[in-house]
């Protein structure tokens, strides 16, 4: 509650008119898709709510899976190096993965992919190996 209160605080203050609240991660819905991205050259995928929905305000964590946590995996082994057996089950090994990219980036460390592990993350090139494109 103290948290929101300044939250909403904050944003009336920068004079946006806005306000600005935090949900917590448990009330965001499950990634159960990706969404396709590109630039002039290369094509690129990020998790979102469903396929194509370019909705990252989603969540992955302990006990999901699925295709999705997937992908995650080869993510996080493309671009990070983490090893992961590609199993789709996120599991204690997947969330130590979130965590070291988490601390790699300096945000919030808690091993649950959300949609601010989702904005930092690199993710990999769909027509290149071993290539990893930074948001």
């Amino acid at each position: 509650m103290r948290v929101r209160l300044m939250l909403v605080i904050m944003g009336l203050v920068a004079g946006t008119g806005m306000v600005v609240t935090a949900s917590p991660a448990s009330a965001l819905p499950t990634c159960l898709g990706y969404s396709v991205y590109s630039n002039s050259v290369d094509v690129y995928e990020r998790l979102t709510t469903s396929n194509n929905s370019r909705d990252i305000n989603c969540v992955l964590g302990i006990g999901n899976r699925g295709y999705t946590v997937a992908y995650l995996q080869n993510a996080l082994n493309t671009c990070y190096g983490q090893g992961l057996s590609v199993d789709g089950i996120y599991g204690t090994y997947t969330s130590r993965a979130v965590q070291n990219v988490q601390r790699f980036h300096g945000i919030r460390v808690d091993g649950v992919f959300g949609p601010q592990t989702n904005l930092v993350m690199f993710w990999p090139y769909y027509h290149y190996t071993n290539r990893c494109y930074p948001f």
